[in-house]
C-alpha cells in the first residue's frame, strides 16, 4: 500500500498537455486540432489533462524547499544562510519589484493553471472521448471548478484582490476585454461559489488509490473554512493599510471600483465559524480523527524504538510520567512523518510532489556530519533551516505556559546558562522543561538527534565543535544560522548507515525512502480555525459560550500534544483567549507554510518582521570555529537585512503583465 504514494507522485507531477505555465497568463497558443483530438481520444488521455492540473499545487507547495520563490519561507519561524540569495529571502528583506521572478511564479502558476482548466472545459464539450460517460463528465467538471477554487483561494492569499477567469481567453481577445481585479470579497464568494458546485458531485472521503489526493467534499468544506477565516481577518475586515487603493477603469458587479472593504463586519466572523464548524463535522464523518499515542506506539513498534533509548532533558524515561511525555513527543514527530497507508487519518488534503518533496526540507534542518561513510567522507545534512529565538521563545513550557510568562520556569536572565545537566554539560535552560512539541521539531546544542539516525543509535548534536556539528568556514552555505534547526519533517525511521552512497538529490538519497506526504490542511487545523472564529467572536461580543467553545477546542490540540488543559482562569491580562489561539496556532502548524499569512491577516508582521527583530544565539554571526560554550550562547540580531513595509502585505504583478492588461492595477507601494 505505501507504493500508492509514489504512485500519486506520479500523477500529480504530470506536465500539462498544453502549456500550463506559459510566459503570461493572456498569451495562448494557436489552436491545433489534431493536438486536441489526440488529448481527448480516450479516457485515459482525458483524466491525464484534467488532473494535471493538481501538478502546480505540489509545486506551489508552501512546505517544501525548492529554488527558493516559496514566499512561506519569509516568515518569523526560521532563517536560511544569506548566501543562498533567494526569491523568499528578497521578500524578507522588502527588496521585491514587480520585475522579480517571485512574482510571476505565483502569478503565471496560478493563471498558467486556471487557463489550462478553462481549455479543457471547452474541449471537453466539444469531443466524445473513447469511454467517458456522462458520469465521468460530471466528475471532471467538479474538479474542474474546485481547481479554479483553489488557484483563486492562493491567488487572494498572495496577491489580494485579482481577476477572475472562468472562460478561456481566446488570442483575439481585445485588450479592453481583459479582466481587472475583481474586489477582496467578491473573489471570495466565487471561490464559495466553485467549491459549492464541485462538492455536489465530488466523492465524500478517501480511497487508498490514484485518487488519494484529489479534492473530495471534505476539502471543499475545508478550504472553504480556510478562505472564510482569511477574509474575516484584521487585514481584509476593515483595516487594508491603503484606503485610497483603488481599479481607475474596471468595476466589480455591486462594488463599483473599490478593491478592498474598508469597515469591520461581525458578519464575517459569524460566516467563517458556520464553515468551520461544518468542514470539522464533515471531517470527522468522513473518518478524520488527529492522530493517537496508539497510532504512535505503534509506529515505535514497527520501527523498533524504543522509549528507554530516547532522550530528553529533564525527563526520566522510566517513570510512568517520563514514559508518557517521550510518547507524546514521538507523536508529534509522526503527526507529518506517517501517512493514510499507516493509519495516519489526520490529513485532510495533502500530496506528494515530483522532484523536491518534504525529504528536501529534512535535508535542510538536519546538521552537518550526520554519519561517515565507508568512503571515509560524512553523509552531512544541509544545517541551513534555523528557526529562530523569537520561536524558540514561543514554544511553551512543560506547564503549557510562553516561557516569559511561567512563574515555575527559570528566569530570563538564565535562559541561555548551563542547566546542569551530567552527561550533557552545553545543554542551556531554554532547552529543558518544555512541551514535547518542542523536543519532536527542535534540534538544539548536545541533544540527541535521531532515535536511530545514526545506524540505530542518536546523533550527539556539537554545534561547539567544527568537526562535528558546529560552524566551519569551509562550508559557507552549511551553516547553523541561530543555533537551532528544524527537525519537524525528519521521520523517527530513519537510519543512514556506513554503507550508503553520499549522493542527496536522486533515488538514492538515504531518505527518500521515508517520503511522506505534504499537509496541506490537516485536521488540527480546523479545530484551531474554529477556536480562532470563537474568540474573535468572544472579544466582540463578550457572548460567553464562545468562550467555552474556543477553550474547548484549544483543549483538543493542546491534550493531544500532552500540554495541560486551559481553563477560563487563564484568559487574563497576560493571554487574552485571541492570544493564547494564536500563540497555540503558532506552535502545532510550525512549518507547514501558515505563518507567513497568519501574521499578515493578523496585521502583526509590523511588529514580527520589522528591521532587527529576529534574534538567535551567535552560532554564525561571529563565524567563529570551536566557539567557546558562553560565545556561542549570547544572544544576537540576525545580521541580514530584514525591513517590513506595508507593501509587503500582498504580492506586486509582474510589471509585463500590467502593461499588457490595461485593466490591472498594480499593489499599493510597487
Amino acid at each position: 500500500m505505501k507504493n500508492i504514494f509514489s504512485n500519486i507522485r506520479t500523477i500529480c507531477g504530470a506536465a500539462a498537455v498544453f502549456g500550463l505555465a506559459s510566459c503570461s497568463w493572456l498569451d495562448v497558443s494557436p489552436e491545433k486540432v489534431a493536438s486536441f483530438d489526440d488529448a481527448l481520444k480516450n479516457k485515459q488521455a482525458t483524466e491525464a489533462w484534467i488532473y494535471s492540473a493538481y501538478g502546480p499545487i505540489a509545486e506551489m507547495s508552501p512546505i517544501t524547499y525548492r529554488g527558493g520563490n516559496e514566499v512561506e519561507y519569509s516568515s518569523d519561524e526560521f532563517v536560511l544562510p544569506q548566501v543562498y540569495g533567494t526569491g523568499f529571502q528578497t521578500v524578507s528583506y522588502d527588496q521585491l519589484t514587480s520585475s522579480h521572478g517571485v512574482c510571476n511564479y505565483y502569478w503565471q502558476g496560478i493563471y498558467g493553471s486556471v487557463g489550462h482548466v478553462n481549455l479543457f472545459l471547452r474541449e471537453l464539450d466539444k469531443h466524445q472521448p473513447l469511454g467517458v460517460t456522462d458520469k465521468d463528465r460530471v466528475l471532471y467538471k467538479a474538479h474542474a471548478n474546485f481547481l479554479k477554487a483553489y488557484y483563486y483561494a492562493l491567488g487572494l492569499k498572495m496577491f489580494g484582490p485579482i481577476p477572475i477567469v472562468n472562460e478561456y481567453i481566446e488570442s483575439s481577445t481585445p485588450i479592453e476585454e481583459f479582466p481587472g481585479r475583481y474586489h477582496y470579497d467578491y473573489v471570495v464568494d466565487e471561490v464559495i461559489r466553485l467549491l459549492d458546485e464541485a462538492e455536489k458531485d465530488l466523492p465524500p472521503g478517501y480511497v487508498l488509490d490514484e485518487t488519494w489526493g484529489r479534492a473530495n467534499k471534505t476539502i471543499c468544506e475545508a478550504l472553504k473554512g480556510r478562505v472564510l477565516l482569511y477574509a474575516a481577518s484584521d487585514l481584509w475586515n476593515g483595516s487594508f493599510p491603503y484606503p485610497t487603493w483603488s481599479n481607475t477603469n474596471f468595476e466589480t458587479p455591486g462594488y463599483g471600483k473599490e478593491l478592498v472593504s474598508h469597515e469591520f463586519q461581525i458578519e464575517k466572523w459569524e460566516r467563517a465559524y458556520e464553515a468551520n464548524k461544518k468542514a470539522l463535522e464533515m471531517a470527522l464523518a468522513n473518518g478524520r480523527k488527529l492522530l493517537s499515542i496508539k497510532d504512535a506506539e505503534g509506529y515505535m513498534d514497527d520501527q523498533k524504538i524504543e522509549i528507554e533509548n530516547i532522550y530528553i532533558p529533564g525527563v526520566d524515561s522510566s517513570t510512568p510520567e517520563g514514559k508518557d511525555f517521550i510518547k507524546h513527543m514521538m507523536l508529534m514527530r509522526y503527526v507529518v512523518c506517517s501517512d493514510e497507508t499507516m493509519g495516519n487519518c489526520e490529513y485532510i488534503w495533502g500530496s506528494i510532489s515530483a522532484g523536491y518533496d518534504a525529504t528536501y526540507v529534512s535535508m535542510c534542518g538536519l546538521p552537518r556530519n550526520l554519519i561517515q561513510l565507508n568512503t571515509g567522507t560524512d553523509f552531512s545534512g544541509w544545517s541551513a533551516l534555523s528557526p529562530t529565538l523569537n520561536m524558540i521563545e514561543s514554544f511553551y513550557t512543560k506547564n503549557g505556559e510562553l516561557p516569559a510568562n511561567d512563574d515555575e520556569f527559570i528566569g530570563k536572565e538564565a535562559w541561555l546558562q548551563r542547566a546542569g545537566i551530567e552527561g550533557h554539560d552545553n545543554i542551556i535552560n531554554i532547552n529543558v522543561n518544555r512541551e514535547p512539541r518542542f523536543y519532536a521539531w527542535i534540534t538544539f546544542d548536545d541533544c540527541e538527534l535521531g532515535p536511530i539516525i545514526k545506524n540505530g543509535e542518536p546523533l550527539n548534536v556539537n554545534f561547539l565543535d567544527k568537526a562535528a556539528q558546529g560552524y566551519s568556514s569551509a562550508v559557507p552555505r552549511d551553516n547553523c544560522q541561530t543555533g537551532f534547526l528544524s527537525n519537524k519533517y525528519t521521520s523517527p525511521a530513519i537510519r543512514l548507515t556506513p554503507s550508503i552512497p553520499a549522493a542527496l538529490q536522486n533515488d538514492s538519497n538515504p531518505l527518500a525512502a521515508n517520503r511522506y506526504p505534504e499537509p496541506f490542511i490537516r485536521l488540527a487545523e480546523l479545530y484551531l480555525n474554529i477556536a480562532e472564529c470563537c474568540a474573535e467572536l468572544y472579544e466582540h461580543k463578550k457572548d460567553g459560550a464562545m468562550l467555552t467553545e474556543a477553550l474547548d477546542n484549544i483543549n483538543i490540540i493542546r491534550r493531544r500534544a500532552g500540554v495541560p488543559e486551559l481553563d477560563e482562569s487563564d484568559c487574563d491580562e497576560k493571554m487574552s483567549i485571541l492570544d493564547w489561539v494564536r500563540a497555540e496556532r503558532t506552535i502545532e502548524l510550525f512549518g507547514e507554510g501558515h505563518r507567513y499569512h497568519d501574521l499578515r491577516r493578523w496585521m502583526l508582521a509590523p511588529e514580527k518582521l520589522a528591521t532587527g527583530v529576529r534574534r538567535g544565539l551567535d552560532s554564525f554571526e561571529s563565524r567563529t570555529e570551536n566557539p567557546s560554550f558562553e560565545q556561542f550562547n549570547t544572544e544576537v540580531v540576525i545580521n541580514q537585512p530584514f525591513a517590513w513595509s506595508d507593501r509587503m502585505y500582498i504580492l506586486p504583478i509582474s510589471m509585463h503583465e500590467v502593461y499588457s492588461d490595461p485593466q490591472l492595477v498594480q499593489a499599493p507601494g510597487y
